[in-house]
């Protein structure tokens, strides 16, 4: 068979091969171990929950099965366009695709935790019983807390410190964790947990698919709408729409779930712009380490630029009394880059690998002899089925331009980090 395409996410790497018995395109995935988590997982397995959503009346979502006995997962390759090709950050959706993204919104709301079967990851400390709002946002300040910020101490604390960012942000006696604990109790339903844009797919038909699952969850249905609009890059006269028609849609079929959304949405941004500090000024860093002497002074521009924006968006979540300008920022990165440069002790790692330039395109990179095993066994396994594939796999996928820090299971470009965080 043909060397298949392959491609980089952010968390893993796909392969896009022939699907059981030549029908269709599927996508096989290989973890890229090197690569930072921010977020927190629910599930053990993307495919897991994928291959249960479509009996919970979720549609249009990649079906995902095992190939052979004790093979690998594979999912089906969605052939269309990101919505993000279609109506760039801060353009206004076609009302087309908003209608749909509602009705997603809506198929989650149906269902409830207790219908879902897939294995969890989550420690029981992190699950969150139904109806627990503040339980459940101050369950994921805490992980944010333990694991982008301590947890990276070791190698970033001086430049959290540098930019001013308060130890104590995320703590018990923070404003983000008060205002946790004002939140509305609202029945717990399946989060998608990252959608924007970017896993949005458009086929030929115009219907809208949903990618990327790596981050769903079970908790307030509001947070999704937060993470929702805090990526999407809804321009202002539209997103005031979007979170009324999300209201009572929602509250259409999981009575309860709209309750207090006007009061309770700004607890939930703050969170995320928040949570964005976090994720974005370790990976700008990384992206910073990997620049090369012609390109140095460049990298350390944007990411001044950057990383400057996101402590503005943030500051009064994170207590911040005052926000560094552009050159205190761009002095905090260069001091880091020195000390990292120089560092030899095996507790902090320098200079973190090259990503890829923002023009360069994803390397070819070979599938490993397991993958190219489960491949051609796919490929001559009879009685298979790729729904909702159609086409060929295009000779380069689009970049998404995906947020800092988050998963891209759907296959991607690499890109340097952008300026919208997670």
């Amino acid at each position: 068979m043909a060397h298949p395409s392959t491609f980089q996410g952010h968390h893993r790497i796909w392969h896009v091969v022939p699907g059981p018995g030549g029908r269709g395109w599927v996508k096989l995935a290989e973890p890229r171990d090197e690569v930072l988590w921010f977020d927190r997982r629910c599930f053990r397995s993307e495919e897991d929950l994928l291959a249960e959503l479509g009996r919970h009346g979720v549609s249009r979502v990649p079906s995902a099965r095992p190939v052979g006995a004790g093979g690998p997962a594979v999912q089906d390759f969605i052939a269309g366009r990101t919505l993000s090709e279609v109506s760039p950050t801060g353009e206004a959706v076609a009302e087309e695709h908003l209608a749909q993204i509602l009705r997603r919104f809506s198929e989650l709301a149906r269902v409830r935790p207790e219908a879902v079967t897939a294995a969890r990851r989550c420690s029981r400390r992190e699950r969150v019983a139904s109806p627990r709002s503040s339980k459940f946002l101050r369950s994921l300040i805490r992980f944010t807390r333990r694991r982008a910020y301590r947890a990276r101490r070791p190698e970033y604390g001086r430049l959290f410190d540098r930019l001013g960012v308060p130890p104590r942000a995320l703590g018990r006696t923070s404003r983000l964790w008060s205002e946790a604990g004002k939140l509305t109790p609202r029945p717990f339903c399946l989060l998608h947990g990252d959608l924007h844009r970017a896993n949005l797919i458009v086929d030929g038909s115009g219907l809208l698919w949903t990618i990327d699952w790596e981050l769903a969850m079970l908790g307030d249905p509001l947070y999704d709408l937060a993470t929702h609009l805090y990526l999407m890059g809804y321009p202002p006269s539209q997103e005031g729409e979007v979170v009324e028609r999300w209201r009572t849609t929602v509250e259409a079929v999981l009575p309860g779930a709209g309750a207090a959304a006007v009061q309770d949405l700004p607890r939930y941004l703050a969170y995320k712009r928040a949570q964005s500090v976090y994720t974005d000024v370790v990976r700008q860093a990384r992206w910073l380490a990997g620049a090369g002497p012609a390109e140095y002074g460049e990298r350390l521009s944007r990411v001044a630029g950057t990383v400057h924006g996101v402590l503005e968006r943030a500051a009064d979540a994170l207590g911040m009394a005052r926000v560094p300008g552009r050159g205190e920022v761009e002095a905090a990165y260069a001091a880091h880059t020195a000390h990292t440069a120089h560092t030899a002790s095996g507790r902090v790692t320098p200079r973190p690998g090259r990503p890829a330039s923002a023009t360069a395109p994803a390397p070819a990179l070979a599938p490993t002899p397991a993958v190219r095993a489960a491949a051609g066994a796919g490929a001559s396994r009879p009685g298979g089925r790729a729904a909702g594939v159609t086409g060929s796999p295009p000779a380069s996928l689009p970049a998404s331009g995906g947020p800092p820090g988050r998963g891209g299971t759907g296959p991607r470009r690499l890109r340097p980090p952008p300026d919208r965080g997670a």
